[in-house]
């Protein structure tokens, strides 16, 4: 069996090393971790001139740094581990560090996990001593993976009484784990772990782990359910901890609109700050002012607690009285069917005459009910504007 020293984990204070048999040691880096380089796994921090960056005037523009490539600064100005337990008795020879601390230095570990976890697939495993937790001793994370993704993650540690699991297993939901890093949060005196996650495919997010009082817990998971999108973990302010994240998504699951939501790190959680729309041309005819109208009080709807401004003002240059119309759960469904490009699902019907127009939209319910909306619009400043809306049920 493969025991490797995770040298993606920015907090490590020795050299990635790889261990192939007890007496014929061989260095090395993890690359299996770093397979998914590609277009499609897209880099977790960027410049905030980049996309998805914050619109507020209060973020500097600086770019962050990249966990993938640099060590996040110690909050004390070191950049080397946090770990002050196993700092005096390692070398950066990685000869030494196999002689007098590598296998036999992890061997307890790692038969302890293998004889708690006995249906786990141990065929390719890596181990990593980080500084997590106040105690005394360094955490150990342990973690089995195949050839590409990671698959499990134990965190363990040596007490009086012995080896110990700390928190419980973690294991892997529908993304793929492709990597795994230790990173600084603004406000937290100990790193966390960050897990980059992808489908294979246009999607792309990641999971943050911390271990608060004996327990591993999900500070934050971001990755989109469905559509397309990726998810970007941020230091806005370019001090070396991150202190936010952003969310990009552009297919069905928001309507086709290409949108970025702003999320910052408040008091220990993470919390929406705002939300920017790329919106299109503003419609030419009737029947699209009604469709732009209807999708966009759905997005507005998700998160009207912060809504984008451009979205706010084009909902009132459609309807100058949207925050009067609300929409059921029923509406809702049968819009976003129809936007889906079931046109036949919920069919449109327009009358134009002399600069005004009346634009009906309607639908059939399971109890084979008709639900119907009627919007009347006027031609205003060479715009259509609804003027006034009738739900009919």
């Amino acid at each position: 069996m493969t025991v490797m020293l995770l040298s993606s984990c920015k907090f490590s204070s020795s050299p990635a090393v790889t261990v192939t048999s007890q007496n014929s040691p061989e260095t090395g880096t993890d690359t299996a971790l770093r397979t998914m380089a590609t277009e499609t796994a897209a880099p977790i921090a960027e410049k905030e001139t980049d996309k998805g960056a914050p619109t507020s005037a209060s973020f500097k523009e600086t770019a962050s740094p990249s966990p993938t490539t640099a060590p996040t600064p110690d909050p004390n100005g070191a950049t080397s581990s946090p770990s002050t337990t196993m700092k005096e008795d390692r070398t950066n020879s990685p000869e030494a560090i196999l002689q007098e601390n590598g296998s036999a230095e992890f061997k307890p570990f790692l038969d302890f996990v293998k004889a708690k976890h006995l249906d786990e697939d141990w065929s390719s495993t890596s181990i990593q001593f980080a500084d997590l937790t106040p105690e005394a001793a360094d955490e150990v994370i342990v973690i089995s993976k195949d050839s590409e993704y990671i698959n499990s993650l134990y965190i363990l540690r040596e007490s009086e009484g012995g080896i110990e699991e700390v928190g419980g297993e973690w294991s892997a939901g529908g993304y793929s784990v492709y990597e795994m890093q230790l990173v600084r949060l603004e406000g937290r005196d100990y790193p966390v772990i960050l897990l980059l996650l992808t489908n294979g495919g246009p999607m792309t997010g990641f999971e943050l782990l911390a271990v608060d009082n004996n327990a591993l817990t999900t500070l934050v998971y971001s990755a989109s359910p469905t559509g397309a999108g990726n998810d970007q973990l941020k230091d806005f302010d370019g001090d070396g901890l991150y202190d936010g994240y952003v969310q990009n998504r552009y297919s069905y699951d928001v309507l086709y609109y290409d949108v970025t939501r702003t999320y910052l790190l408040k008091y220990g959680e993470f919390v929406l700050d705002g939300m920017v729309v790329n919106l299109p041309d503003y419609p030419a005819d009737p029947k699209s002012v009604v469709e732009q109208f209807l999708s966009l009080k759905i997005l507005y709807g998700y998160d009207d607690s912060r809504p984008s401004p451009d979205m706010e003002s084009r909902l009132l240059q459609l309807y100058a009285k949207h925050g009067q119309f609300q929409m059921d759960d029923a509406w809702i469904e049968a819009i976003m069917q129809s936007l889906w490009e079931y046109e036949d699902y919920m069919p449109y019907e327009v009358t134009e005459s002399a600069g005004q127009s009346t634009v009906s939209v309607s639908f059939k319910g399971e109890d084979g009910s008709v639900h119907k909306l009627s919007f009347q619009l006027v031609m205003d400043n060479g715009k259509w504007t609804i003027s006034r809306i009738d739900k009919i049920l």
